[in-house]
């Protein structure tokens, strides 16, 4: 896969909260920069390539609320471009 990313990624384990439509789904993010994370998702197809997301990621006690757009989607992961 070519690589297309703007900024360099940080490996940072810590789960997150997602909102797709009306339903919320709980993951994992396992590396992520300023621009965007990629995120392993404990309910495989919840998301789509293109599909607008929010993402709820817990940090020390508080959340940082994030949309995103669904910019890849493979075998349970999938990578989120932040809004």
């Amino acid at each position: 896969m070519n690589e297309k990313r703007f900024a360099g990624r940080t490996v940072c384990k810590r789960d997150v909260t997602f909102l797709v439509g009306e339903r919320t789904y709980v993951g994992a993010i396992e590396n992520m920069s300023n621009y965007g994370a990629s995120i392993l998702a404990k309910a495989p197809g919840c998301v789509e390539k293109g599909m607008t997301i929010r993402l709820a990621i817990s940090c020390d006690d508080k959340e940082n609320i994030r949309d995103a757009s669904v910019v890849w989607y493979e075998g349970g992961v999938f990578g989120a471009k932040f809004i």
